[in-house]
């Protein structure tokens, strides 16, 4: 893990905009813009990392970085209202001066997706990274490194073009298929549901020659993730990320930890042969 300037120190950022995701009342996007052109430029990120946000005098939030570091100046992140912590940010109004530590965490190794079809399945709250991984696959210079990108959603998930009128429109874009399960991914008692792993197979192609970048609850999440290996995916090209306990961000006050490593400095994206055996509950 490395960061661009002291871990300890948040550096300012202001409120640039927010905006309400389109048909989904319980998540609201927020950009944040730099104060400083210094920190702006020195601000370099992969999809997956996190950040940590200060509201001066409050608990730091750790929270996901959605935007791609191909989309521009400003960095945004999805707030999930029924959240208690996350819903004190929408409190303050555009304009409002923050503090912002990061990037932290391992972000997804993209040299991984390199020559191989890519699917990207996601629900609901553990959705930001995928959002910012799939407009950093769909947005490269050398798009072509990467083959066919599927994404699996479901209608819990926020949309994947929520700044739509900044980005391509998905008929622009090359190789690349969104599929919306018909019912949610996850089970009432947060199980994958057996629908969303038949889309799922039916959608592989090759499974030796794919990669999977999965972030759901752990049972759906451990679910899908053997559900791939038994189809072919090897567990080195199977991706999920960890959302667990995350406090100080920096792998010191020992919250977060599955087995022996710590999700905010050894992941929070992990592959499914990095955390194959360690114990994890939810």
């Amino acid at each position: 893990m490395q960061f661009w300037k002291n871990p300890y120190k948040p550096v300012p950022v202001r409120i640039a905009k927010k905006w309400n995701e389109p048909h989904h009342n319980k998540f609201v996007n927020i950009s944040l813009e730099f104060l400083n052109i210094e920190d702006r430029v020195g601000f370099k990120y992969l999809p997956g990392q996190f950040c940590l946000i200060s509201d001066f005098g409050y608990e730091d939030i750790p929270m996901n970085i959605a935007s791609s570091p191909f989309e521009g100046k400003e960095i945004f992140f999805i707030i999930n209202i029924e959240i208690e912590r996350e819903r004190e940010i929408l409190s303050r109004e555009e304009g409002a001066i923050f503090g912002i530590r990061g990037p932290l965490g391992k972000g997804y190794p993209l040299g991984k997706f390199e020559g191989r079809d890519i699917f990207i399945i996601g629900s609901g709250e553990h959705f930001p990274e995928l959002r910012s991984l799939f407009w950093y696959l769909a947005l490269d210079d050398e798009r072509s490194k990467y083959g066919k990108i599927t994404v699996v959603l479901d209608s819990n998930a926020p949309s994947i073009f929520s700044r739509k009128g900044q980005l391509p429109e998905l008929s622009e874009l090359s190789n690349i298929e969104i599929n919306y399960s018909i019912e949610s991914i996850l089970s009432f008692d947060g199980e994958c549901c057996d629908s969303a792993l038949k889309l799922i197979s039916h959608l592989v192609p090759d499974a030796s020659k794919s990669a999977a970048a999965i972030s759901l609850p752990l049972k759906a999440a451990k679910t899908i993730t053997e559900h791939l290996i038994d189809i072919g995916f090897a567990r080195e090209n199977v991706f999920i990320s960890l959302h667990r306990n995350i406090r100080c961000g920096v792998g010191k006050c020992g919250r977060c930890n599955v087995g022996h490593k710590f999700v905010c400095i050894d992941g929070p994206v992990f592959s499914a042969l990095e955390i194959e055996g360690l114990v994890m509950d939810e």
